[in-house]
């Protein structure tokens, strides 16, 4: 009688992805994209969510560049970066676009 060989197949996790979401507002923003990392019960990503930023769309998108470069040098980049601001103002958010 033959022998059947059982090879075992190894799983491989996917890497947590890394997420930054920076956001003009330091409680609202922050509690609502935290209340859905909750809601959805994310765990597999590594979310970093931050509102210290002042409103004008050109500094968020700087702070999330510097963010990002820091990130880069010490290589831990994030592979996805958010940047959420109102449309108040168009030339200001064509800028920042």
């Amino acid at each position: 009688m033959a022998r059947k060989k059982l090879i075992r197949e190894s799983k491989q996790r996917t890497p947590n992805l890394r997420i930054l979401i920076i956001t003009e507002g330091e409680k609202t923003e922050p509690n609502y994209f935290n209340g859905l990392k909750r809601y959805y019960r994310i765990k597999t990503a590594k979310i970093v969510i931050t509102g210290k930023c002042p409103s004008d769309p050109n500094l968020i998108v700087n702070e999330a560049q510097k963010m990002y470069k820091k990130s880069y040098n010490e290589r831990n980049e994030y592979d996805y970066i958010y940047c959420v601001f109102d449309k108040d103002n168009p030339e200001k958010y064509n800028a920042a676009m």
